[in-house]
């Protein structure tokens, strides 16, 4: 239950109250013979994934105007079926309690995101997703492109402890497959532990696309970067 309501009742100049229930939603207050009712907020933008452990992922989301707060829903796949997880008054939530990445079984996590206010719920937004580093090895930070014009795209991150190859991949989709066993897109390089930067050379202006950074240590073990979202200049 989310809210409490008071049932306000316009009696001569004075306002009373004549009840008080829970309700999961705040429906609207009630003044003579009028109700006041908020618009249902909009529906929130594409959030993105964060900060990977093997054990959590964080959920960041842009703010809905007149939203009360918001509601986060996972699945196991982008179709769902969607759990709700979480409810929070701010726009960023951090999962917590998840399955970590191994030798060959990534674990990828599906999110999408609900706006409420007293009229009700916003629809859900697109599915982002994000893959929980492995135990044995961390997820590649500071993964950013350095320089983007309208035919490439430079990208660097930070060198990962006990990684022994990076791989950089292209893709047109923002949501990975799971499970993801062999990663989707172009891969651009394939690169020594002290490389940490690639170019991609074959895109397009005008452009979106979506990077992702596997770095892998001598046993084998992946650890996946958050999905990197670029667009080229016309």
């Amino acid at each position: 239950m989310r809210r409490v309501v008071f049932a306000a009742m316009l009696v001569g100049a004075a306002v009373s109250f004549s009840s008080c229930q829970f309700v999961d939603r705040l429906v609207g207050i009630s003044i003579g013979k009028s109700s006041v009712v908020a618009p249902i907020p909009a529906t929130p933008s594409f959030p993105t994934i964060s900060n990977p452990t093997s054990t959590s992922l964080t959920v960041v989301w842009s703010v809905v105007n007149g939203s009360g707060g918001y509601s986060v829903y996972r699945a196991s796949a982008a179709s769902g079926p969607y759990q709700e997880v979480a409810e929070v008054t701010g726009t960023i939530y951090t999962d917590t309690g998840l399955l970590p990445s191994a030798y060959g079984a990534y674990q990828v996590y599906y999110y999408r995101i609900s706006a409420w206010d007293s009229s009700g719920d916003s629809g859900l937004s697109q599915p982002a997703s994000g893959v929980t580093s492995s135990a044995k090895i961390s997820a590649p930070t500071g993964f950013a492109a350095t320089s983007v014009t309208s035919t490439s795209v430079t990208l660097s991150w930070n060198t990962v402890a006990g990684g022994v190859t990076y791989t950089a991949y292209r893709s047109s989709s923002p949501v990975l497959p799971n499970p993801p066993t062999t990663l989707t897109g172009i891969p651009l390089s394939s690169l020594d532990s002290s490389s940490v930067q690639a170019t991609d050379n074959g895109v397009s202006p005008g452009t979106t696309y979506y990077y992702i950074v596997q770095v892998v240590d001598s046993s084998g073990n992946p650890s996946l970067s958050p999905i990197l979202k670029v667009t080229t200049p016309p």
